[in-house]
């Protein structure tokens, strides 16, 4: 789980990478 100064990674998990 990569956080870029926000909740990305609950947000939706295809746009962490």
């Amino acid at each position: 789980m990569q956080s870029n100064g926000k909740h990305n990674y609950l947000v939706e998990p295809e746009e962490i990478e």
